[in-house]
């Protein structure tokens, strides 16, 4: 008996035993792997960068311009739009919604561009993964978070954070279309290229990047069909026949169709006049350097994206990666060399996005640990990071805040205001609108080239201050009116003040 009860009782322990080593296997696959905590760790660094400082910085005019029209009537928006800007009108949208719901404050009106470049950050890193793997996604999570240039613009109430945002998207969609199989992933293509070219215009060339990538993976199974499954799946967007990729570029231009009309009327607009200087082929170095941040580290980024295109056999992934570093800053400098201007480096804010994928793939090429360590800790030093708001010091904005304040605590109800030029007033008028219900003085716009003004027929207070706020840097068609120029209307300068950028002068009556 007891011998039985003994053979009973071990035949009962042996599945405990036998599970015991099974469920300490499973044991950590309950805890949060490196791979999550690296990339929380990333996205905890690029919210903070982002968010540092926000409000502290002015408005300058393409912001107040984006808040003025979102303020608007919703049914009034898109021909706002087509009358006053230059790209399409989603992020004005958004935007609409946003300030009717928590106002047009700087930290406010800043924080959609904060959050879309944190989830910037977060769609390189799924990037990264579906191309490569998960240290090459968070390798490009990090760069893509310590951009200088990245903070920045994400620190702007302009779309050019979620331009970012939807290029990322839709290479996402575009790497992912094979894997996810079926209508899903056509339709998330479909709809994240959608997204980008509703955001930004410049948004084409991402996706010319993204044909050249599927031509050559069409070339690729030609000349070497898969053989094995991890082949195929390694394949790519090429394994998309062409009827069905034409087709899903003729549902894409579909649902960007009602804008159409308004680019070509656009393109006319631009070839007439367009606010942008001339440029040269050294625009593109300087894009390129603003967007590593350093002439230094655009060289090494890229030395070490070279070698991760040597080290990649998929060769379509390379091409995707090289489409969108290269065709968002080289054509259009190129264009603009030859017919018109229309390029600055905020339009090409996703090309960076190709270099920092490139990057992450060759630094994790790189022959062991210590040459890995001694890379990264390179790119760590000549980073540009700054908890305080690494992206104020790229271009400081005019502290139009300060000036205005200045003016309209000063002015007398028979004063008047000389602005340089019209966008100057429409910042000017935003900050005067918090500051007062009604500004006591009149508004005189002047200051356009060739816009017949004359200083003699501006009608100037009888007894009262001409107030002169310019920003003489602003932009080169415009010029502001000298001194000289209004003492000659029989006034003298009584007291000049300087906000960074904006100078603020009064002119009084001169005594006789």
């Amino acid at each position: 008996m007891k011998r039985g009860k003994r053979q009973g009782e071990s035949s009962s322990r042996r599945p405990e035993v036998r599970d015991a080593p099974r469920l300490r296997r499973r044991l950590p696959l309950t805890r949060p792997s490196a791979f999550a905590l690296s990339a929380i760790a990333v996205l905890v660094i690029a919210a903070a960068l982002r968010l540092a400082g926000l409000g502290a910085a002015s408005l300058w005019y393409d912001e107040a311009l984006t808040l003025d029209i979102a303020a608007g009537p919703l049914a009034d928006l898109a021909a706002d739009v087509r009358a006053r800007e230059q790209v399409p009108p989603l992020y004005h949208v958004l935007m609409h919604g946003w300030i009717d719901r928590f106002g047009d404050s700087e930290f406010a009106a800043r924080l959609p561009s904060a959050l879309f470049g944190v989830a910037a950050v977060a769609a390189i890193i799924a990037l990264g993964c579906a191309l490569f793997g998960r240290r090459e996604g968070t390798a490009a999570g990090a760069l893509m978070a310590l951009s200088g240039f990245q903070v920045y613009y994400a620190q702007e109430a302009r779309p050019y954070a979620l331009l970012a945002l939807a290029s990322l998207l839709s290479c996402l969609a575009f790497v992912r279309m094979k894997r996810a199989g079926g209508w899903t992933g056509r339709a998330s293509y479909v709809g994240a290229t959608a997204l980008l070219l509703w955001t930004h215009l410049f948004g084409i060339f991402v996706i010319a990047a993204q044909h050249l990538a599927w031509l050559w993976a069409r070339a690729a199974e030609r000349r070497a069909p898969p053989r094995s499954d991890e082949a195929e799946m390694d394949a790519g967007p090429g394994s998309v026949q062409l009827p069905g990729w034409l087709g899903l570029n003729a549902v894409t231009l579909l649902l960007f169709a009602a804008w159409i009309p308004t680019v070509f009327l656009w393109f006319r607009q631009v070839s007439a006049n367009f606010w942008i200087p001339p440029i040269g082929p050294e625009r593109v170095i300087s894009a390129y350097t603003a967007y590593a941040g350093s002439v230094p580290l655009l060289v090494l980024l890229l030395v070490i994206a070279f070698w991760g295109a040597v080290r990649t056999p998929q060769r379509w992934k390379i091409v995707l990666l090289a489409g969108v570093f290269i065709l968002p800053v080289f054509l259009p400098v190129a264009v603009s060399m030859i017919k018109r201007t229309l390029f600055v480096p905020r339009y090409g804010i996703k090309a960076a996005t190709g270099l920092y994928l490139l990057a992450a793939r060759g630094w994790t090429a790189l022959p062991g640990r210590a040459c890995r360590g001694i890379a990264a800790a390179a790119v760590l030093a000549l980073a540009d990071i700054d908890l305080q708001g690494a992206g104020r010091r790229l271009d400081p904005k005019p502290d139009w805040r300060a000036a205005t304040a200045y003016v309209v605590e000063h002015d007398r109800p028979d004063d008047a205001i000389l602005l340089n030029a019209d966008f100057n007033n429409l910042v000017f008028q935003h900050y005067a609108a918090r500051r007062a219900a009604e500004v006591n003085a009149s508004y005189l716009i002047d200051g356009r080239v060739g816009g017949g003004d004359n200083p003699a027929s501006l009608e100037l207070p009888a007894a009262g201050n001409l107030w002169v706020v310019t920003q003489p840097a602003a932009y080169h068609n415009y010029r502001v009116r000298s001194t000289q120029e209004i003492e000659r209307l029989g006034l003298e300068l009584a007291e000049t003040h300087v906000f960074d950028d904006i100078t603020v002068q009064r002119f009084m009556p001169k005594r006789r």
